[in-house]
């Protein structure tokens, strides 16, 4: 008999630790649970304020963008140009041409052609 409590206080025991093992393991997936959802709360919070904040900004340059296509005016103006005389004037010309230039300048006139 003594035989038979030892056994069974040795199933007792064994099934209190299984029992207790079983326990804790509800327990600490539980506490894994809360842990992960709390963690995805706050993920999800950090996420909102980003978002929030994203859209601020983009607010805020789509703001500047419109402000900025409303100051920026394009004028044009035609200004006449008077030239009086060419500045640059690069003329070459060789004895010859300058002869020439001469005759034409004196028949213009009227005056007999310079002799050569």
């Amino acid at each position: 008999m003594r035989l038979y409590l030892w056994l069974g206080g040795a199933v007792v025991a064994l099934a209190l630790i299984i029992g207790a093992y079983a326990y804790g393991v509800g327990v600490g997936r539980d506490r894994q649970l809360a842990d992960d959802r709390a963690a995805m709360d706050r993920a999800s919070t950090a996420m909102k304020h980003a978002g929030d904040a994203y859209a601020l900004r983009d607010a805020a340059a789509a703001s500047r963008d419109v402000e900025r296509e409303t100051v920026f005016r394009e004028i044009v103006r035609e200004v006449p140009r008077i030239i009086d005389r060419h500045v640059y004037r690069n003329i070459c010309v060789d004895a010859d041409g300058v002869q020439l230039l001469r005759e034409a300048t004196a028949a213009a006139n009227g005056e007999p052609a310079p002799r050569r």
